[in-house]
């Protein structure tokens, strides 16, 4: 594989030490894919316990770190894609992919050498997702499907449920 992911769930204390404010996220979890070619991937999720009728806020930002700009060829489709996945016996089966609506892209974008773009994702946890297990965010770019930023989130079927295990 041409791509080297690193999660880390970073405390607010170590996104704050990152050095330049435009990368600082929200405090929860933050996962990082970096692609051979100077492009990265963070994701951002302010928390790790969600309950049916909640958003989960999602923040991708791509960043190019190369010292040429990046074309990123998205023909069609979203900008940017949200996959969640659940574990059974023999790996991850995707459960849904957001955004659920048909979105044209008309044409190619650029992300210039040391610039770079944020995108959010409000995604709501609707009965039909998975409770009570740990599911996986997947986050790429649209045309660039080897850089993939992941983490893990659990849902709880009650409000209540999810606050007991905030506090766990």
């Amino acid at each position: 594989m041409r791509t080297l992911t690193i999660a880390l769930a970073l405390s607010p204390l170590l996104v704050a030490g990152c050095g330049r404010p435009a990368d600082v996220l929200e405090p929860g979890f933050t996962v990082q894919a970096v692609g051979k070619d100077g492009l990265v991937l963070v994701m951002s999720v302010p928390e790790r316990h969600y309950a049916t009728g909640d958003v989960v806020p999602v923040k991708l930002l791509a960043r190019n770190e190369g010292k040429k700009d990046l074309v990123i060829r998205a023909n069609s489709g979203a900008l940017v894609t949200i996959t969640l996945s659940r574990f059974t016996g023999t790996g991850w089966e995707e459960v849904k992919r957001f955004p659920t609506t048909a979105v044209m892209v008309v044409r190619s974008w650029k992300l210039p050498a040391h610039g770079s773009h944020t995108f959010r994702m409000d995604l709501e946890v609707t009965p039909d997702w998975p409770t009570g297990e740990w599911v996986k965010l997947s986050g790429t770019l649209n045309g660039r499907p080897e850089v993939v930023a992941e983490g893990l989130i659990q849902i709880h079927p009650t409000k209540a449920q999810r606050d007991r295990a905030k506090v766990d």
